[in-house]
């Protein structure tokens, strides 16, 4: 009785070891993934972000 025990507390942990490898691969992908939209999000915005210029109005010269 207790050897058929002693097996399936075995069996867990090894079972939530593996899941905690997975859970933590899969959080970072998560990270990472968001880490690319948030930079192809940047270089968008700068990319085509309209140019200032300096140009003065007859209301600036007053």
């Amino acid at each position: 009785m207790f050897n058929l025990l002693g097996i399936f507390v075995e069996n867990v942990a090894e079972n939530i070891q593996k899941s905690l490898t997975i859970m933590w691969q899969g959080v970072l992908a998560i990270f990472i993934v968001i880490g690319v939209i948030i930079a192809i999000t940047y270089v968008l915005n700068k990319i085509t972000a309209p140019k200032k210029t300096n140009t003065t109005t007859d209301d600036d010269e007053e």
